[in-house]
C-alpha cells in the first residue's frame, strides 16, 4: 500500500512536471515566433527613423552622433534577432527538418557573430554616452573642446572597430556539419578558450567594466546636475538657455542608460547561470526566452526616450512621419502670423491717424 501511495506521489509529480514543461515550451514558442518578431520589427522601424533624425545637419552635437551610432547598433541588432530567433524555435518544432532550419543553419554562421559585434558595440557606445555626460554636466566651459562632433564620431569608429575585432573569433566556433546542421568547432569546444574568451571575456568587458563605470558616473552626474543648474542659471539669460538644453540631454542620457541596465539585467545573469552554475542552467528555462526579448525591447524603446525629452527630435520625427499635418500646421500658423502681423499694422496705423487727428485739433485751437 506504501508502494501505491509513493507510485501514485511520483505520477503526480511526473504530470505536474510534464505539464510545467509544456507551459514553458508554449511561453517559449510565443515569445519566439510572435512577440519578440513584432518588437523588432517595430523596433527596427524606429531604429531607422532615430539613424535618419541624428545623422541631420541640424541635430549635430557630440550627444547626437552617439545616439546615431546607438541607433545604429540597435538596428543590426533587432535585425540579426529576427534571423535567429524565430526560424531557431520553429527549426526545434519541426525537429530540426525543413527549409526554415536550412536557412537558419546557413544565416546564423554570419549573423551570430554579428550579432555578437552589435552588442559590444551598443554596450560601450552607452558608455561613450555616459562619459559625454559627465563631463558636460563637470566640465561645462570645456565641452566644446573636449565633446566636439569630430571626436565623438571617433569615439564611435574605435567602438565599431574594435567590437568587431574583438568579436572576431566567434567566426570560428559554429561550422556546418556533413548533414549541414550547425556544429560546434573546436574552438567552440576548446575549455581555455571559453573560460578566458566567451566566460571572464564577456563578465569583464560587457558587464563589470562598463556597468561600473555607468553606475558610478551616473550617480556623479545625478548629484551634480542640480547644483551646476544653479550655479550656471545665475549667468546670462542665453546661457540659463542652453543650460536648460544641457540638463534636458543629461536627463535623457540617464534614463536611457537606466533603462539598457534594467533591460539587460536578466541576459547578464542568464550568462553568468550557464557560466558558473551549470547544474542550475534548466531552472526557469523562461528566463532565457525573457533576457533575449528584454534585450530586443531595449534597442526598440529608445525612441520613445528620444521624443519624451528631446523637443527637436520630436519636431524632425513628426515632419519626417507625418508631412501633410505639420505642413497644415504650418500653413495654419502661418496665416495666424499673417492676421497677427496685420493687426499690428492696423493698429499702430489708427495710433497715427489719432496722433495727427490731435494735432490738426490742437492747431485749430491755436
Amino acid at each position: 500500500m506504501d508502494y501505491n501511495h509513493h507510485s501514485g506521489c511520483h505520477m503526480s509529480q511526473s504530470r505536474d512536471s510534464q505539464r510545467t514543461d509544456n507551459l514553458v515550451d508554449f511561453a517559449q514558442h510565443i515569445i519566439y515566433t510572435t512577440v519578440l518578431p513584432l518588437v523588432c520589427t517595430a523596433g527596427v522601424f524606429a531604429a531607422s527613423v532615430c539613424v535618419i533624425i541624428f545623422t541631420r545637419p541640424q541635430m549635430r552635437s557630440s550627444l547626437n552622433i552617439y545616439l546615431a551610432g546607438l541607433s545604429f547598433f540597435d538596428l543590426i541588432l533587432l535585425l540579426v534577432s529576427l534571423l535567429i530567433y524565430p526560424p531557431m524555435q520553429i527549426c526545434l518544432q519541426n525537429n530540426q527538418q525543413g527549409a526554415v532550419c536550412e536557412f537558419f543553419w546557413k544565416t546564423t554562421l554570419v549573423s551570430y557573430p554579428i550579432s555578437l559585434a552589435a552588442q559590444t558595440s551598443s554596450v560601450w557606445t552607452c558608455v561613450a554616452i555616459t562619459v559625454d555626460r559627465y563631463l558636460a554636466v563637470k566640465y561645462p566651459l570645456q565641452t566644446r573642446v573636449w565633446c566636439s562632433t569630430s571626436r565623438a564620431k571617433l569615439v564611435l569608429s574605435v567602438i565599431a572597430t574594435v567590437s568587431f575585432v574583438y568579436k572576431l573569433p566567434s567566426l570560428f566556433e559554429l561550422t556546418l556539419d556533413e548533414c549541414g546542421r550547425l556544429a560546434p568547432t573546436p574552438l567552440r569546444t576548446n575549455g581555455l578558450y571559453i573560460v578566458l574568451y566567451n566566460t571572464y571575456g564577456y563578465l569583464l568587458l560587457l558587464i563589470i567594466i562598463p556597468w561600473t563605470t555607468m553606475i558610478v558616473l551616473n550617480v556623479i552626474v545625478i548629484r551634480s546636475v542640480q547644483q551646476a543648474y544653479r550655479i550656471r542659471r545665475s549667468l546670462m539669460s542665453r546661457t540659463a538657455n542652453l543650460d536648460e538644453k544641457e540638463r534636458h540631454c543629461t536627463l535623457m542620457a540617464f534614463v536611457m542608460i537606466l533603462t539598457f541596465i534594467a533591460c539587460n539585467l536578466t541576459a547578464g545573469i542568464n550568462h553568468i547561470i550557464e557560466a558558473f552554475f551549470a547544474e542550475y542552467s534548466q531552472f526557469f528555462r523562461l528566463r532565457l526566452p525573457i533576457g533575449n526579448l528584454l534585450v530586443c525591447v531595449n534597442s526598440a524603446s529608445n525612441i520613445f526616450i528620444y521624443s519624451i525629452f528631446g523637443r527637436k527630435f520630436r519636431r524632425i520625427c513628426a515632419a519626417l512621419l507625418c508631412p501633410c499635418i505639420v505642413n497644415r500646421n504650418y500653413k495654419r500658423m502661418k496665416a495666424l502670423g499673417l492676421n497677427e502681423l496685420t493687426n499690428q499694422l492696423w493698429n499702430k496705423l489708427s495710433n497715427q491717424t489719432a496722433q495727427v487727428n490731435n494735432f490738426d485739433h490742437y492747431n485749430n485751437h491755436l
